[in-house]
């Protein structure tokens, strides 16, 4: 389910994606203040309503916590263990991507506005009337458009970047950059 909030002091939030524990959550996420709330796409739950899904609370720790580790591969780190009672998940955040992974995230930003169009068929029928001498009002529609002003990565990717630079920053190096 991915990291929900994460903190420049380097305290990040989740929630556990065991779908039984008390801190699985699916019916209300949480995001960073500002940005664009990503509801999570549970397939453990897909058959219950928005209003019917598990709500837990969500964990959090520190960077430094003992348990976060990166993966032997060196794209992944492990969050700590879940803390509830009898739930031994350990949610592992994928924190390098690859360019067509990062490109596939884009978000487009988007501009409204109104253009004025005129049908091409009767306004070629309108000249060829007005060549003939009779006149024919020009009819000009509003038309609501849209178009891209700038792209933005999507939160959850930018979430777990900033995981990655986090744990760089207090000396916890993947494996192929540790010396």
């Amino acid at each position: 389910m991915g990291l929900k909030r994460i903190q420049d002091d380097g305290t990040f939030h989740w929630h556990c994606d065991s779908p039984t524990c008390q801190y699985h959550n699916c019916a209300h996420p949480i995001s960073d203040p500002g940005k664009p709330e990503d509801y999570p796409n549970c397939v453990h739950h897909t058959h219950l309503s928005q209003g019917e899904r598990p709500a837990g609370e969500p964990l959090s720790a520190h960077v430094s916590h003992e348990s976060v580790v990166w993966s032997m591969c060196g794209t992944m780190i492990a969050l700590p263990v879940c803390a509830a009672d009898g739930c031994s998940r350990q949610t592992s955040a994928k924190v390098v991507f690859t360019a067509q992974e990062l490109q596939d995230g884009m978000i487009d930003e988007k501009e409204e506005y109104i253009e004025k169009v005129v049908d091409p068929d009767r306004e070629e029928m309108r000249l060829a009337l007005k060549a003939l001498g009779h006149e024919m009002p020009q009819r000009i529609q509003l038309v609501k458009r849209y178009r891209v002003t700038g792209q933005h990565q999507h939160p959850q990717i930018e979430r777990h970047m900033k995981l990655a630079e986090l744990v760089k920053s207090i000396g916890k190096l993947p494996p192929a950059q540790e010396d």
